[in-house]
């Protein structure tokens, strides 16, 4: 090959990445201005709670429920079984 047709090449593949980079920045700016909060959230603290059915009853002892980061493990599963 020439050195006329390596430099043709070399702008052309140029030109090919420009034009990609572009594109690329092009989608990523009109993605980001899209992307925002729906209208139809609710905005109020009232709307977003929900009423509980049956309360909740803890299956486990009260006395093994924390356990101590500088003792050794205990599994709550234990006092199930």
């Amino acid at each position: 090959m020439s050195r006329k047709g390596n430099v043709l090449l070399i702008i052309v593949v140029a030109i090919f990445l420009l034009a990609v980079l572009i594109l690329a920045s092009y989608l990523i700016l009109t993605r980001s201005a899209t992307t925002s909060t729906p209208s139809t959230l609710p905005t109020s603290p009232a709307s977003t709670t929900v009423p509980l059915k049956t309360g909740y009853q803890n299956p486990f002892d009260q006395k093994i429920q924390y356990i101590n980061p500088f003792s050794s493990y205990k599994n709550p599963f234990d006092s199930l079984k």
